[in-house]
């Protein structure tokens, strides 16, 4: 499956095809590419697709780092993506295990960043 994973993200991101997301996503969801460790929720947060990141979190694709530590929120701060990252911190607040994976320098890049519900996730994490 990993092959195919590859493929099938790098098809989507090259055509931008709607249909082939419909198709593909509910297969790809919990699946990585290895050894990178990226998946979808890596790949929407860096494109800025909130519904779809929202869509593939909640069926169960894991919140993960990849080889380069970096997790999806990383990857919406670095883009600038306001609405994955506000979606990515509401995602945080309602799994408290992953407030324990939020390192310092990761939060003040979040804090620079500010997206719209910062002040719920820094009161959610006391």
């Amino acid at each position: 499956m990993n092959n195919l994973t590859k493929i099938l993200i790098s098809e989507m991101m090259e055509s931008k095809n709607k249909e082939l997301e419909i198709r593909y996503v509910p297969y790809l969801i919990k699946t990585s590419i290895k050894p990178f460790n990226l998946n979808m929720s890596h790949y929407y947060a860096y494109y800025n697709n909130p519904e779809a990141l929202e869509y593939v979190l909640r069926n169960g694709c894991p919140y993960l780092e990849n080889i380069l530590n970096k997790n999806p929120l990383d990857y919406a701060i670095e883009r600038r993506s306001y609405e994955s990252a506000s979606y990515i911190l509401s995602f945080i607040m309602n799994k408290p295990i992953f407030y324990n994976k939020v390192q310092k320098e990761k939060l003040t890049k979040l804090i620079s960043f500010a997206p719209s519900n910062i002040k719920e996730f820094l009161d959610a994490a006391l």
